[in-house]
């Protein structure tokens, strides 16, 4: 999927406003499809948009503050659980968000819910 700048949709929308050419025609000059454009003139009309939408993922629930005050937490006590981070740093958030976090900050500590230390499993080898 390619991604229209802000100047290409505002010549396209203005185009298609003012009647200068239809959906099919801005199309086929600008290598969109006729939806695609009529998304533009419907954002347009509606928001007064004519940015694309940000993208991304939702912000971490831990500041960067956190996120160093976390890392100290655990290098002081490496046997803590996710619950206990989370209750510690009073945090809201679901307990696999504190592991995507811990995991892109290279820990890979695991424990089951007796709080020890989880085996590994080998998977058999095919023959």
């Amino acid at each position: 999927m390619k991604f229209a700048s802000e100047e290409i949709r505002t010549k396209a929308v203005h185009a298609y406003l003012e009647g200068k050419a239809t959906a099919r025609q801005l199309a086929d000059i600008l290598g969109y499809t006729p939806a695609t454009i009529c998304n533009w003139v419907r954002a347009y009309r509606e928001n007064q948009r004519l940015s694309a939408k940000p993208n991304g993922h939702r912000p971490s629930c831990f500041s960067h503050e956190e996120i160093r005050e976390l890392q100290a937490l655990l290098d002081k006590n490496v046997d803590i659980t996710l619950q206990e981070i989370k209750e510690h740093f009073n945090k809201s958030c679901c307990l696999a968000a504190i592991h995507r976090l811990l995991v892109k900050l290279g820990y890979k500590y695991k424990k089951n819910s007796q709080g020890q230390r989880t085996r590994t499993r080998r998977c058999k080898k095919e023959t």
